[in-house]
């Protein structure tokens, strides 16, 4: 089992909740990896399934995962199993049947909310398309857990009219709302 290495991280119970991302495809180092973010006061775990990046698909990671389901559903299962609060964040299938199918597959393995950037895994870069809010909004009637809207948010008030459009539980911004 590999060794992981901690820096001189140290919390307060006004941190919690903390939430930690991770990504990986082996459930046990992912499990290995958690238990020792437990030890720093982490509780929560967000999985990474949406990262599009050449470094991802070198590694199996990402969203280079969202065609592995049986793999994720695993990884996601041994967490939940161990008291983990997981969380997924994922990008759109090529199919909006599939990302269906795959989020309620989240579902049953113990995933308690999941993030959708509303790109899929070739919209980057220069082939960036506009954000598909419509299938966020549609993969909500489909769920019973929390869905939180991601891409295309550069302001405060980009965010009420996605929050409004897609009838999303929750957004999140990245880059474009640091600027």
């Amino acid at each position: 089992m590999p060794q992981y290495r901690t820096t001189n991280f140290h919390t307060t119970p006004e941190d919690a909740p903390l939430i930690a991302q991770i990504c990986g495809n082996n459930p046990e180092i992912a499990l290995e990896a958690c238990k020792q973010l437990r030890r720093l006061g982490v509780n929560n775990i967000d999985l990474n399934l949406g990262c599009p990046q050449g470094i991802a698909k070198r590694g199996n990671y990402g969203a280079y995962l969202l065609e592995q389901e049986e793999l994720v559903s695993s990884v996601v299962h041994v967490l939940a199993k161990e008291g983990f609060n997981v969380s997924c964040k994922i990008r759109l299938k090529q199919e909006f049947t599939s990302t269906v199918k795959f989020v309620l597959m989240l579902e049953r393995a113990g995933c308690k909310l999941v993030t959708v950037h509303g790109r899929r895994i070739q919209d980057k870069k220069q082939q960036t398309e506009q954000c598909n809010f419509d299938a966020i909004r549609e993969l909500k009637k489909y769920v019973r857990i929390p869905i939180i809207a991601n891409g295309g948010c550069s302001s405060i008030k980009d965010a009420i009219r996605i929050l409004i459009y897609t009838k999303a539980d929750a957004i999140m911004s990245s880059e474009a709302i640091l600027e």
